[in-house]
C-alpha cells in the first residue's frame, strides 16, 4: 500500500516513498532540519526478524534503507535542474534558503498532490488541486517543447461540450478537418482521456507537426488510471482525417519514477513527466492568476500538515 499522509510507510516503503516522508517531516516541523536517524524511530516496522548467520535487528533492515535514502536526495537535486528546494547537510536534510519561494512553493504542491488522498484532500481552501495541476502542465509542456508550440487544455478544467472541445482541438493543431462521432451515438465524453493538448507549429502552418496529447495524474495510482489506449484512439474516434503523424502520448504525473518498480516499463510508450520532469521544465513565469491559486492551495493543505495529530 503506497504511502500516504498522514500515516506513516512502513519499513517495506520505496525508497521515494521514504524520500517524501522525509520532505514531509520537514515541512512538519515548520521547516526544521530533520536527521535520517529519525525517521527510523518513526517508521512502522512490520518486518519479522531475519536470521542470516545471525540475527540482524529490524531496525538494521531500516538504517540500510535510509542510506539509499539519502542517496536519492541527492539524485533529486540534479533531476530537478537545482529547483529542488531542500538540501541534505550531511545527515540532515532542510529547506534550502537559495531556492525561491516560487520553485519551493510548486515543488510542495507536486509532493502534497501525491501523499495526500487525493480523492478526500484534493480541495484546500475552496481549489481542487487534481484541477491546478492541469492548468499547471499546459505552459510546462510549452516550456519543454519549446519555441513556437501551443497548447490547449482538454480536461476537467476546460468548458464547454466535448463535441465543442474537440473542434478547439481541431482548430489549434490545424489537422483533423472537424469533428467526427464514429459511433453515431450520443456523446457523453468529457475528455475522452485527453487532458493537455500540446502542438509545435511551423511557419507555414502545413499539415505535419509533433502532436503532444497528455493526461494528468496526482496521487500515486497513475500506473493503473493512465490510458493509453484512449490517447491512441482519440482522433480515430473523433476526428474527420487523421493527422499527418500520431500524436505523442504524454503522462503528467506529480508522483514519481521507482526505479526498484518497473522503471521502465512504467514509461513504456509514454513520454512521462514525472514530479523531477516537472521542476525541471517549470517555466519562470505560469502567470500570476495560475500561482497565487496554487500557492492558495498550498497553504491550505501546509496547515493540514502542520497540524497536531487528532
Amino acid at each position: 500500500m503506497a504511502y500516504k499522509f498522514p500515516n506513516t510507510p512502513s519499513s517495506r516503503a520505496y525508497i521515494e516513498e521514504l524520500a517524501d516522508y522525509w520532505e514531509i517531516l520537514v515541512l512538519k516541523t515548520i521547516d526544521a532540519p530533520i536527521a535520517v536517524q529519525d525517521i527510523l524511530g518513526d517508521l512502522t516496522i512490520e518486518l519479522d526478524e531475519i536470521n542470516h548467520d545471525g540475527i540482524f535487528s529490524e531496525d538494521d533492515i531500516v538504517s540500510d534503507q535510509l542510506k539509499l535514502v539519502m542517496d536519492e536526495v541527492d539524485r533529486r537535486f540534479s533531476a530537478c535542474s537545482n529547483n529542488y528546494p531542500f538540501n541534505l547537510n550531511r545527515t540532515r536534510l532542510e529547506v534550502n534558503p537559495a531556492i525561491s519561494e516560487y520553485n519551493k512553493s510548486i515543488y510542495i504542491f507536486f509532493l502534497l498532490a501525491t501523499r495526500f488522498n487525493m480523492s478526500n484532500y484534493n480541495v484546500q481552501n475552496g481549489l481542487d488541486g487534481t484541477l491546478l495541476f492541469e492548468q499547471l502542465c499546459g505552459p510546462i509542456g510549452k516550456h519543454f517543447w519549446g519555441y513556437n508550440t501551443d497548447y490547449i487544455i482538454n480536461g476537467t478544467s476546460a468548458r464547454g461540450g466535448f463535441p465543442e472541445r474537440v473542434g478547439d482541438i481541431i482548430k489549434l493543431i490545424k489537422e483533423g478537418e472537424g469533428f467526427n462521432n464514429s459511433n453515431h451515438g450520443n456523446v457523453t465524453k468529457k475528455d475522452d482521456g485527453v487532458d493537455i493538448v500540446l502542438v509545435k507549429n511551423f511557419n507555414d502552418n502545413r499539415e505535419g507537426k509533433l502532436i503532444g496529447f497528455g493526461q494528468c495524474k496526482t496521487g500515486t495510482d497513475w500506473q493503473n488510471t493512465i490510458d493509453l489506449t484512449k490517447i491512441r484512439n482519440f482522433t480515430k474516434n473523433w476526428f474527420s482525417t487523421q493527422p499527418v503523424l500520431s500524436p505523442v502520448p504524454i503522462a503528467f504525473i506529480t508522483d514519481t519514477l521507482y526505479y526498484e518498480r518497473n522503471f521502465i516499463t512504467d514509461q513504456r510508450g509514454l513520454l512521462v513527466f514525472n514530479r523531477f520532469r516537472l521542476m525541471e521544465y517549470l517555466p519562470d513565469d505560469i502567470g500570476t492568476e495560475l500561482y497565487d491559486r496554487i500557492l492558495s492551495w498550498v497553504d491550505g493543505a501546509l496547515e493540514f500538515v502542520k497540524s497536531p495529530a487528532e
